[in-house]
């Protein structure tokens, strides 16, 4: 399946939230960093916990909704809390909250 993600939010709502988007090229550099480990284990799991809330509406168009949690992935961190066993081989990367005062929606664009 091939999903085209970086456009899930219009440019004005993304500068809005103080949202930044990983570039493309470090997203197919960590996607080549971890393809050989989510082929060679029929339990792997891939946890993103700084997907953004806005993107779960998004990733629930493409994958099973008992599989995208809005929450604070920030308290009570483990396991249970997303149904992960401790069997699975866990991957987990994320790109966390971007929004400072240099922001562009700050500085009125």
């Amino acid at each position: 399946m091939q999903v085209h993600l970086a456009e899930h939010l219009p440019k004005n709502e993304r500068i809005q939230l103080g949202s930044y988007y990983t570039p493309e090229r470090l997203v197919k550099l960590v996607h080549e960093f971890i393809k050989p480990y989510l082929e060679n284990n029929k339990n792997a799991i891939l946890f993103d916990s700084a997907g953004g809330c806005n993107a779960c509406n998004f990733l629930k168009q493409y994958f099973e909704h008992r599989k995208v949690f809005h929450t604070n992935s920030l308290k009570e961190v483990n396991r249970d809390k997303y149904s992960i066993p401790s069997s699975a081989f866990l991957i987990m990367i994320g790109n966390p909250p971007y929004n400072d005062t240099t922001s562009q929606f700050k500085k009125g664009r």
